[in-house]
């Protein structure tokens, strides 16, 4: 049997303008990795040290690692307490960098590189882990985006500690229906878009597009975002990855302002009531089911008598291309 996958993703990197300038690549890498036995869905990024040689493949090995371990042994990891995870997590991060730096007779730490991941489990269980710079998003729908993790510098702004540091500091939270999305971000960005007291109207605004347009929109407006930053001075690396839970679509179409609800749908903004509580009686029942439902169940879980009379009732959301249907089968339009 198939596990459904109930999460969507977006991730994107771009080379920082001062990289560019050195004829440097960008050292920043973005992974994401799912159980088909679980249903778990993880994000991965990395910030590679930019003073360090190796930088680029470290943070490469990094995110891909970790992102592939946290996926396989989330339930592992969930019930383990905070330090164990935390090391078995760097251990096993840092076993690859060990053999390539022994192999090329590199110091270990040549490979340095910031961890920052976050995973989602079907039944609402969500697990954290950071390592350094960079800073993780999370979106409550009734509180909007919150920063959940911020590296605090203690020294120097451009200095932090790396999964290579031993015995270095690290953020791990575990909790379970609190956020229904997260945003990783690595430093370039998160210096204008994020602080400890509140984070900019735009991370909530790339959340809630999130939910509604396909990945590659997304990623056009994550380089449009990009762009306005390096307007504003911003010369660094650039790196996202966001992670949503599909079935919460109902609640962020509620909570969508009218001025956007009517740019990406062509609605009212003065919606009747009735109708609203239609759209979100629909989204609810098609994003139980990520392959696609038939009409026969549409209508069932309406408790409407005839297929036919469900279609007239949300006839209304294919013109919007809210929902689209291929091959009998119905899906939230992307």
């Amino acid at each position: 049997m198939k596990i459904k996958d109930f999460f969507n993703t977006v991730t994107y990197r771009e080379t920082g303008v001062k990289h560019l300038e050195k004829g440097k690549g960008c050292e920043d890498n973005v992974y994401k990795s799912f159980s088909n036995e679980t249903g778990v869905k993880v994000i991965a990024l990395s910030d590679g040290a930019g003073s360090y040689e190796n930088a680029a493949i470290g943070s490469e090995t990094a995110s891909r690692v970790a992102a592939g371990l946290i996926a396989h042994k989330f339930n592992l990891l969930y019930d383990l307490d905070s330090e164990t995870a935390a090391s078995y997590i760097l251990r096993e991060v840092t076993i690859p960098l060990r053999i390539l730096a022994e192999e090329t007779g590199k110091d270990l730490i040549s490979y340095s590189a910031t961890l920052l991941c976050a995973a989602m489990h079907p039944d609402g269980r969500y697990f954290l882990f950071h390592v350094g710079d960079g800073a993780i998003v999370g979106y409550n729908i009734r509180r909007g985006c919150e920063t959940v993790s911020l590296y605090e510098h203690e020294g120097p702004a451009n200095q932090a500690t790396f999964v290579t540091v031993e015995n270095t500091d690290y953020y791990l939270k575990k909790g379970s229906g609190d956020y229904i999305s997260f945003i990783l971000m690595s430093d370039g960005p998160e210096d204008f878009l994020v602080n400890e007291i509140e984070v900019n109207p735009r991370v909530k605004m790339m959340v809630q597009l999130s939910y509604f347009v396909s990945e590659e929109s997304m990623v056009e407006q994550l380089i449009s975002l990009i762009n306005l930053l390096k307007e504003n001075g911003m010369g660094d690396d650039a790196s996202f990855a966001v992670i949503i839970d599909t079935r919460a679509i109902s609640d962020m179409f509620a909570n969508l302002t009218p001025e956007l609800r009517t740019t990406l749908f062509n609605l009212d903004s003065d919606i009747c009531s009735k109708k609203m509580q239609r759209v979100q009686d629909v989204l609810n029942i098609i994003s139980l089911y990520p392959n696609g439902v038939r009409l026969t169940q549409i209508s069932c879980q309406l408790h409407v008598h005839k297929p036919k009379i469900a279609k007239k009732k949300i006839g209304f959301m294919l013109d919007m291309k809210l929902i689209e249907c291929n091959n009998g089968k119905y899906y939230i339009s992307k």
